[in-house]
């Protein structure tokens, strides 16, 4: 009887774990296909001149994607084009505190 409880709590534990997973694969695999489409519009309106625009798309990742090099970089630029040294300094810093962002904010 004892072997059929603990074979009982194993199974009950797989079950639970199965669900988890069918539940934060989609979720993930949504995250991932939304940081696409932002990176895509971001781009796109780069490409239209329009910043202020591909500013936006790229603010929107960062609430997905805190460290997104990408994004941080290009709103540390964007923003001491248009003289907003502090907003500048601010993503140049969190660029600089992401791994592997040092190298894009000394560009």
């Amino acid at each position: 009887m004892r072997a059929f409880r603990s074979w009982g709590r194993h199974f009950a534990g797989a079950a639970l774990t199965a669900s988890v997973f069918a539940l934060v694969l989609p979720a993930q695999a949504a995250n991932e296909l939304a940081i696409k489409t932002l990176v895509d519009q971001a781009k796109f309106w780069q490409s239209k001149g329009r910043g202020d625009l591909a500013a936006d798309a790229w603010k929107k990742l960062l609430s997905l994607d805190a460290n997104n090099v990408e994004a941080l970089s290009f709103l540390a630029q964007f923003e001491s084009d248009n003289n907003r040294l502090e907003a500048s300094r601010t993503y140049t810093d969190r660029l600089k505190q992401v791994q592997g962002g040092a190298a894009a904010a000394r560009r």
